[in-house]
């Protein structure tokens, strides 16, 4: 890579196994250390002190809303990274920091980017069900253990202040008015037609229209997703369904096929084509 001289590079890497003592002296190393939840904290008082309220909010009001959001971090993320951590197992290495990031971004779009006096008061309401999507979404059966339901079970257990319906789990509810939906009354009727092939059509139901909630609020704020799980549960169709649902003025999609051969300028080319 030819840089300029007044270029300089950051590396962000995982550990230091197969760096040569000539690497690391020619560069400043940074350890970002994790041991008692120091990223994950850092990153939330640094997200909190630059929200954004509106300029009619008096200053005392802002300033308690932080505190509120102080708090409820500490009540609610604490537990609940530590029962991840040593009772799930997950697809994907999740990091704590990782979840905690998602729940900011998930603030973000669903209160702060256009905070409401109806979404403030009820925020402890929203601030649970950001924390049970950003991190349990994650969870899945693995081994024969569904750790997604053993999570739904503690959180019911554990977390009392607000009380989710015995029916379901957790992960089958929304905010609404300061209490508690089922994600099945968002379900709509779709309006069939028979000249439409079936690959291009999507049902919804409770699980389908959960997902999508939650992938339109990270979309808007720019924060990426992935879906994982095994062939035939739909994640292709989920993914087409919400991206038909998008604004199609100020959103462009291009679909791109990955396989075992896919190296990064074949990657490059594929996602030039469409510009």
């Amino acid at each position: 890579i030819p840089l300029k001289i007044h270029m300089k590079m950051i590396f962000e890497i995982r550990d230091l196994n197969y760096a040569t003592p000539a690497t690391v002296t020619r560069a400043g190393v940074v350890l970002m250390a994790d041991y008692e939840g120091v990223q994950w904290r850092s990153f939330k008082s640094a997200w909190i002190k630059k929200i954004q309220f509106p300029p009619n909010m008096a200053v005392d009001q802002c300033d308690k809303l932080r505190d509120d959001l102080t708090k409820l971090f500490d009540k609610y993320c604490i537990e609940t990274l530590n029962f991840i951590r040593r009772q799930c197992k997950t697809q994907v290495d999740m990091y704590d920091v990782a979840m905690i990031d998602k729940l900011c971004y998930l603030l973000d779009s669903i209160i702060f980017n256009n905070p409401q006096p109806e979404l403030l008061q009820a925020l402890e309401y929203w601030f649970n069900f950001c924390t049970i999507w950003a991190c349990g979404a994650c969870l899945s059966e693995v081994d024969g253990v569904d750790y997604r339901k053993q999570f739904s079970n503690w959180w019911k257990n554990e977390m009392k202040t607000i009380k989710f319906p015995s029916k379901g789990t957790v992960f089958d509810y929304y905010v609404k008015e300061s209490r508690l939906e089922d994600f099945s009354t968002m379900v709509e009727a779709i309006e069939f037609n028979s000249e439409t092939p079936m690959n291009e059509v999507t049902v919804p139901t409770g699980e389908t229209v959960s997902m999508s909630f939650i992938m339109q609020a990270l979309v808007e704020v720019q924060c990426p997703v992935m879906l994982i799980g095994l062939a035939g549960t739909g994640k292709t169709q989920c993914c087409n369904g919400l991206l038909k649902g998008l604004n199609p003025e100020a959103w462009a999609s291009a679909t791109i096929s990955f396989n075992f051969y896919t190296d990064y300028s074949l990657l490059m080319t594929m996602m030039e084509i469409p510009l």
